[in-house]
């Protein structure tokens, strides 16, 4: 399992969704992983901006289904301490 949440500093995540995210999220599919945000699927995002930031979470697809929104918010939450 890979993290980049967001942090105090970068509230909305720092991995830009066009230039990083997708690409990374695609070969993390491509593998047999699984990309996204906590709630979304990365490839499944729709770009609201030239380059939006995002946090981003990839793992083995079978591995903790479903618990990534729980999981970024706990660790963003104990980064802005």
């Amino acid at each position: 399992m890979y993290l980049y949440p967001a942090t105090a500093k970068s509230p909305k995540g720092k991995l830009r969704l066009l230039y990083e995210a997708n690409p990374l999220a695609m070969i993390v599919e491509q593998a047999g992983g699984m990309a996204t945000d906590g709630a979304s699927r990365i490839l499944d995002l729709k770009p609201t901006g030239v380059a939006p930031a995002l946090p981003f979470v990839h793992r083995q697809h079978e591995h903790g289904g479903g618990r990534d929104a729980g999981l970024i918010s706990s660790f963003s939450a104990r980064m802005r301490l």
